[in-house]
C-alpha cells in the first residue's frame, strides 16, 4: 500500500475511533441533569435519615391523613410560600418543591 494511501486509512481509522469515543462520553446536558438529580436524591435521602421517615411513616400525633395527603398539603405550603416570595434562611423552596414531587411519585407508586 502507498503511504499516503496509508496515512489516509490512518487518518480515517483515528477519525472513526474518535467519533466513537465523543458519542460514548455524556453531553455536558446529560452530566447536567445527572448531577443535579444526584444532589436532589442526596438530599431527600439525608432530610429522610434527618426526620426519621416522616413523609411514609408519620408519628401521627396530630394528624392522622394519608402519607399522600399531608405530601399534597406540604406542596401547597411551599407552593404558597414560592408564590408569595416567603422563605426561611436556608430554605431551598425550589429543591423542596422537586423533593415533595419525587415523595410525591414514590408514596403514588408504592414504591416506598
Amino acid at each position: 500500500m502507498p503511504l499516503a494511501e496509508h496515512s489516509i486509512r490512518e487518518a480515517l481509522d483515528g477519525l472513526k475511533a474518535y467519533r466513537a469515543e465523543a458519542q460514548a462520553m455524556p453531553a455536558p446536558f446529560e452530566i447536567a441533569v445527572r448531577d443535579e438529580l444526584w444532589r436532589i436524591g442526596t438530599m431527600l435521602i439525608d432530610k429522610n435519615r434527618s426526620y426519621g421517615n416522616s413523609a411514609f411513616d408519620p408519628v401521627r400525633i396530630f394528624s392522622r391523613a394519608h402519607p399522600i395527603d399531608q405530601i399534597l398539603v406540604r406542596l401547597d405550603d411551599k407552593l404558597s410560600r414560592f408564590r408569595h416570595a416567603q422563605s426561611w434562611p436556608g430554605d431551598d423552596n425550589i429543591d423542596d418543591i422537586i423533593g415533595y414531587l419525587i415523595l410525591l411519585r414514590l408514596a403514588q407508586s408504592g414504591a416506598v
